[in-house]
């Protein structure tokens, strides 16, 4: 008898074990791969306390096959195995603490952005939460921390670090005076030259973009300097390179390119068909991730905007899905306030995006799959 009590109670002990082993691995770091909501249970059932946005990481605490127990604002939570990926390692309370001992300071905020400049418009690097061990390496004197996050620089608000000190920036540098207007030496007739040429506040490409010309557009040539000619365009005075203004009028038959603003984005941004796609890229050296692709085919035309696609759906104006047009961007979530992806509308229910499953910018249709359809959230207009 007592050898059959015995048996059962291993029995169900070696049962319990591995239904436990099969349904958690250690603990480790999340990251979010998609806009995923954290719960108060494993369940879709369960009430949402939290959102993680697109490359946020998570300590979890165990990791199960569908359901990750994670620690969010220092309560115990849930998050979906589907689009949180899991790695063993630091990512747990205990881990995290141990990490926080050993650096000089913790983020002291929930899911806090770590950029790689010191302002809000630099792109994003990965966004950390509360309790995430970091060194400070230098206080900017604006705002910022310089900090090292294991093995990575970058910058985070000061306000959402606690501990820990660093040696003030030197100062910086006076900010460069505004580009005097150019000056005007002769006055002659001059086209362009080129499709999409940038006019500029000053005789050099880290100068502000005052506008995009069409190729065969008149200009007034007004002087020159260092390669760049002083031209007026449409009333505005500016700069364009020398390559790309020829003096005298345009080619017999030659008329210069229309078309809506809208329609030079859609061109502009199909010039990178085929581009890889790389997470945090923001050019066409690194690559692009949506929001990044985005944003640089509207900053070249004139047109900056946010850098994370939550934070471009603040530029521009609001359309609904009946009202767009060519060069509007359209943003995808599960709301207005968990937007996960962002691409431009090309026309004819389509539009062109860095695509993330398929590792390229390329052009998709607005119903190409139920994501597309039901995540649609609305379009904005930023080229206007």
């Amino acid at each position: 008898m007592f050898k059959k009590v015995l048996y059962s109670v291993v029995t169900a002990v070696l049962i319990s074990t591995l239904l436990i082993g099969s349904a958690f691995a250690a603990s480790g770091t999340g990251t979010a791969n998609f806009a995923v909501r954290v719960r108060s249970g494993p369940g879709t059932d369960y009430n949402t306390v939290g959102v993680l946005y697109y490359g946020s990481t998570i300590p979890v605490t165990e990791s199960g096959s569908e359901w990750h127990t994670v620690s969010y604002a220092g309560t115990t939570a849930y998050v979906s195995a589907k689009h949180v990926s899991f790695a063993e390692g630091k990512g747990s309370e205990a881990a995290s603490a141990q990490a926080a001992a050993s650096a000089q300071a913790t983020v002291s905020g929930d899911f806090v952005r770590f950029r790689s400049g010191p302002g809000t418009g630099y792109a994003i690097l990965k966004t950390l939460a509360k309790g995430y061990g970091v060194t400070i390496l230098e206080d900017t004197g604006t705002g910022w921390y310089k900090l090292n996050f294991n093995g990575t620089e970058g910058y985070m608000a000061k306000q959402y670090v606690s501990g820990g000190s660093a040696p003030a920036a030197p100062a910086a540098p006076a900010a460069p005076a505004a580009p005097a207007a150019p000056p005007q030496t002769e006055s002659s007739a001059g086209y362009v030259t080129g499709s999409y040429v940038r006019l500029r506040a000053g005789a050099g490409t880290d100068s502000n973009i005052l506008a995009v010309t069409s190729q065969y557009a008149p200009v007034t040539i007004t002087g020159s300097a260092n390669g760049w000619i002083a031209v007026s365009y449409n009333g505005t005075a500016g700069y364009i390179h020398g390559n790309y203004v020829a003096r005298g009028a345009a080619p017999a038959g030659a008329v210069a390119q229309s078309g809506s603003i809208g329609q030079k984005v859609v061109d502009f941004a199909k010039q990178y068909m085929g581009y890889p796609y790389v997470w945090a890229g923001s050019t066409p050296q690194s690559g692009f991730d949506c929001s990044g692709f985005t944003s640089y085919v509207f900053k070249s035309l004139g047109y900056p905007t946010n850098r994370v696609a939550q934070d471009i759906y603040q530029n521009g104006t609001y359309v609904d899905y009946a009202s767009l047009q060519p060069g509007d961007a359209v943003f995808f979530g599960t709301s207005v306030y968990n937007i996960g992806h962002v691409g431009i509308y090309i026309g004819n229910n389509q539009f062109i995006h860095a695509n993330s499953a398929e590792g390229k910018v390329m052009i998709d249709g607005l119903g190409a799959n139920d994501w597309y359809t039901r995540g649609f959230v609305g379009g904005r207009r930023i080229a206007a």
